[in-house]
């Protein structure tokens, strides 16, 4: 989830401010792509350290 989020600048990658319409349509994208409510939000809570944490631990 922390992967998609980072190609799709969501969450902690997000360069734009986050406003409801934004929040609605990443939180939809992270459920087409088969990831719950919980993981999006996490993912969305995130900070960007802990984030690219968890890419660089990430298997390739």
């Amino acid at each position: 989830a922390v992967i998609f989020a980072r190609k799709r600048a969501f969450g902690p990658f997000r360069r734009a401010e986050l406003d409801e319409k934004r929040k609605n349509k990443e939180f939809s994208a992270f459920a087409r792509n088969g990831f719950g409510f919980e993981i999006g939000a996490k993912v969305m809570a995130m900070t960007f350290e802990e984030a690219e944490e968890i890419v660089a631990e990430a298997p390739l």
